[in-house]
């Protein structure tokens, strides 16, 4: 089997390859779904607490202007006979009655021992991820409808310990019966599937259009894939 780009694998290896990342795609998106719930639970948890901040702070005479804002400003009781710096000072007094205890306590303490004092990581946000598969010698996107079965011609030659060629097969161009190595520059045909080195393809495929071996037509501008040279010829 060979990708579009022109990378080489036996079909058992790339299928189960691709089988491998659509399976491990799916496992990271059910990690976002259930960060995504964790994010809006906690969203919700904060905007409940909030309210019911409002709420309590409300029902001690406390009217916060901006109920979500990080500071809470306060309007005092309006008292008959007051200054204006005393109304300030009633104002502080108010503030400082109805605020977190733990919160005072923090500004003073710092052992960061203590439980409640200790640092806390923040978590690693995860991004959708994309459930295209690639292919994995090129890292290029890849589907398993786009690789194409190639008939390579095997080399007539048997040897005593492996006569069906199993073990040690190798390949030749069909038309120059040249054996096939990283040098010859093999080139496939994505219509017929047929492999025959390039200057086999020069000399009788381009000029007839058609496919050596078995005469289907061809054109070579959209159906001649370069097989990519790798491991050690």
């Amino acid at each position: 089997m060979i990708c579009p780009q022109g990378h080489l694998f036996c079909k058992e290896c790339i299928y189960e390859n691709l089988l491998a990342q659509k399976q491990d795609h799916k496992r990271q998106l059910s990690r976002w779904y259930k960060q995504q719930q964790l994010l809006k639970d906690e969203t919700d948890k904060k905007e409940r607490e909030d309210q019911d901040r409002f709420l309590q702070q409300f029902d001690h005479g406390v009217v916060p202007t901006r109920p979500h804002a990080g500071k809470v400003a306060v309007q005092a009781p309006a008292v008959r006979g007051t200054t204006v710096e005393a109304e300030l000072r009633a104002e502080e007094s108010v503030v400082k009655r109805h605020e977190d205890p733990m919160q005072e306590r923090k500004r003073a303490m710092h052992a960061f021992w203590v439980p409640h004092m200790t640092p806390t990581a923040t978590p690693t946000l995860l991004d959708k991820p994309s459930m295209e598969t690639r292919c994995p010698e090129g890292t290029h996107i890849m589907r398993l409808k786009q690789l194409l079965a190639l008939d390579f011609q095997k080399v007539k030659e048997v040897h005593e310990r492996d006569p069906d060629g199993v073990f040690n097969a190798r390949f030749e161009c069909p038309a120059c019966l040249k054996t096939l190595t990283n040098a010859s520059k093999a080139m496939a045909l994505r219509a017929c599937g047929h492999v025959l080195c390039r200057h086999c393809i020069e000399k009788f495929v381009k000029s007839e259009n058609k496919c050596f071996v078995c005469g289907k037509s061809t054109n070579l501008e959209r159906d001649l894939l370069p097989i990519q040279a790798g491991g050690t010829g």
